[in-house]
């Protein structure tokens, strides 16, 4: 939950708060290269806690602490297979076209060849970020749902019995 809680958070933060922000108080040209780098260092921390995730999730199985084989779990780890793909094309390759194509000078324009590429790889970069925090969220709701319930015993005591 802990990587979960910051993937969610973070992605607020820069994507609905932070980019609004900076690109409609500075000029493009400023405001691109100090977003690609804020972007960037948050790609680490989204690396990390994608990592956390995993590991907490081996945790669980090992501990037997959930049942493979629910619905709720097999769904579960498919939003979560995905969410890794998805957010490790994101953090390894679209933010790094995009830092390298703010680093050549290229910036988002309709009118040349290089402003349409990099028009496309930011309106991509956009659409997986906003389906990775759908997929964070989802992932969020369905976690208590896929908890163990304690194992009830082979021959419970009634209180007649006592």
């Amino acid at each position: 939950m802990l990587g979960l809680a910051l993937m969610a958070g973070g992605m607020l933060a820069l994507g609905a708060i932070t980019a609004p922000v900076v690109f409609g108080h500075f000029p493009r040209a400023d405001a691109a290269p100090v977003m690609a780098l804020i972007f960037r260092r948050y790609d680490m921390v989204l690396v990390a806690a994608l990592i956390l995730v995993w590991l907490g999730e081996l945790l669980r199985l090992a501990s037997k602490l959930v049942q493979g084989r629910s619905i709720l779990n097999r769904l579960r780890y498919g939003l979560l297979i995905i969410l890794s793909g998805a957010m490790l094309y994101s953090t390894q390759v679209l933010n790094a076209d995009i830092e390298r194509m703010n680093k050549a000078g290229i910036h988002r324009s309709y009118t040349t060849v290089e402003g349409l590429r990099f028009e496309r790889t930011h309106k991509l970069s956009e659409s997986l970020y906003k389906a990775e925090l759908l997929l964070v969220v989802l992932l969020i709701l369905l976690t208590p749902f896929t908890q163990a319930v304690p194992a009830q015993p082979d021959n419970p005591v009634k209180s007649d019995d006592v």
